[in-house]
This record gives structure tokens, sequence and C-alpha cells, in this order.
């Protein structure tokens, strides 16, 4: 299936981090992001917003990333 809601802007180079310069997810969330529901991918996207400005830590992002695949 194709992705409702993708943040992808099409630049999609990785950092020393693994995280995409363009949308900032990882490779893994780059594969999954298709199969998750459209509720699941707005929340992915407002998870990326806040990773983009730094209002994420790690610890953070993996719980946000995990209750969303939890519903």
């Amino acid at each position: 299936p194709k992705a409702k809601y993708t943040p992808c802007i099409k630049v999609c180079e990785h950092d020393d981090q693994g995280y995409c310069l363009g949308c900032q997810r990882t490779e893994d969330e780059v594969k999954e992001w298709r199969n998750r529901t459209v509720e699941e991918q707005l929340a992915g996207i407002e998870m990326l917003r806040d990773r983009k400005n730094g209002e994420l830590d790690y610890d953070t992002q993996y719980e946000k990333m995990s209750d969303d695949n939890d519903d």
C-alpha cells in the first residue's frame, strides 16, 4: 500500500546518527512507514517535527514510536 501521508521531501541521505537529512526518519522507519495507519502516519509526522527541532531525546523518540505502533 502507498502511504497517504509522508514526510519525504526526496532528500534521501542519512547523517552519522542514521537520520534522513530530508525527513528525519531512520531507514527502518522509512521501510515500515507504508504499513502504518493514517493516524500512525500523522502521529509519526508530529514526532519527526519534534525530532527535527531537537525537542526529543532518543528514549522519548523510541517511546513515542512504540506507542504509535501499540494501537
